[in-house]
């Protein structure tokens, strides 16, 4: 992507393959990396080196999760720094609707589902289906996910139509989220999948 290393040489803790397909009919590419020393760079398609931080605070060495919602990208960090925001111009902004301050978060069924904060450690938070950016609409909401129990929620995943919770560092248990609506015929459950695997990161 670019022949000279990052300004300040610092690490790079996480990169996003970043295509917004807009409401021209073509895709435009972006390639978006965060590093140690809490800056966010876009690299575009040519490697030029471009700091889209802005007055965004990162925790140092956080590392982050990319969760890309109807051509926004979001970054959430393993520190519980606030979410940021890009939707391809400018710089990263503070994620808005008032999103909690989690250390996972995943695409799932239309919402962006996001968990691990300080918190409330075991509580699993959802968006809207709508936007990505509503955090306390009707169709909003929160579980806890067997709070007190040594661990956090610290990992994310989707997977044909259910969202797989992992909990750790400590003990460990994954957990197995379905249904597709907050309420309904069809609504939200939890199953314990298994219990003493901890996932550390």
């Amino acid at each position: 992507m670019n022949t000279t290393a990052i300004t300040a040489s610092p690490s790079v803790l996480g990169m996003f393959d970043f295509w917004l397909g807009g409401s021209s009919g073509s895709f435009t590419q972006f390639f978006v990396a965060t590093t140690s020393n809490g800056k966010v760079i876009n690299f575009g398609t040519g490697g030029t080196e471009s700091d889209i931080t802005g007055a965004a605070v990162i925790g140092a060495n956080a590392f982050p999760v990319f969760v890309q919602a109807r051509d926004l990208l979001t970054m959430w960090w393993s520190d519980a720094s606030v979410p940021l925001a890009w939707t391809g111009t400018g710089n990263v902004a503070s994620l808005t609707g008032s999103p909690p301050a989690a250390r996972c978060a995943s695409f799932h069924l239309n919402r962006i589902f996001a968990g691990g904060t300080n918190a409330n450690p075991s509580r699993l938070f959802f968006s809207s289906s709508v936007n990505a950016q509503d955090w306390t609409g009707s169709d909003t909401g929160s579980f806890d996910i067997d709070p007190e129990d040594g661990d956090r929620i610290i990992g994310l995943m989707s997977y044909k139509r259910k969202l797989f919770i992992f909990k750790g560092p400590n003990k460990g248990s994954i957990h197995v989220l379905s249904g597709t609506a907050p309420t309904g015929t069809d609504s939200f459950s939890r199953t314990v999948l298994m219990r003493g695997l901890a996932l550390q990161s």
